[in-house]
């Protein structure tokens, strides 16, 4: 598995596929939109490949959107993410209350900050299965939509890398 991920990220940045880093003079993190091949990514490939991707020996993960001047940050540098539904480092771990309850960062952030689309998350798909991921889809100052992680729709994904971690 190691390998097929390590595979996708070569694939992705060798076919130009992962936009130029910009770096947030707010918290001085690197972020980057990466678009998936035709045909999407799921959240876990998605994941995988954000972990397996490093910015001056510094590891990455799905982006985390922890306050209303990050999600700001993001969609303003990002504008493809968020108008056609990049996947986010949130989810829901298995046997949460559903639609919203438990929902976390893959860094283990607290989930303080919340930008639901109205109406989110909502386990609305049509049969009935529980949406555990968050996407980005920026509808005004709302950003974050909740979907299943097993489908291969988003595009693409929002890699974060937090400079200095690895000394």
């Amino acid at each position: 598995m190691k390998r097929l991920v390590q595979l996708i990220a070569a694939v992705l940045l060798l076919n130009g596929a992962a936009h130029a880093q910009v770096q947030n003079p707010d918290n001085g993190h690197f972020y980057q939109a990466v678009a998936a091949p035709s045909g999407g990514i799921t959240w876990a490939q998605a994941k995988a490949t954000a972990e397996n991707m490093v910015h001056d020996g510094d590891p990455g993960h799905l982006v985390t959107i922890t306050s209303a001047a990050e999600q700001s940050f993001v969609t303003s540098s990002f504008p493809v993410a968020s108008s056609q539904n990049y996947w986010i480092g949130g989810f829901q771990p298995p046997n949460n209350p559903e639609p919203a309850g438990g929902f976390r960062w893959v860094t283990g952030e607290p989930w303080n900050y919340t930008a639901w689309n109205s109406g989110e998350p909502n386990n609305a798909d049509t049969d009935n299965l529980p949406q555990d991921a968050a996407l980005l889809h920026e509808s005004g100052r709302e950003a974050l939509i909740c979907v299943r992680s097993q489908i291969g729709a988003p595009v693409g994904f929002l890699h974060h890398i937090a400079v200095g971690l690895s000394q």
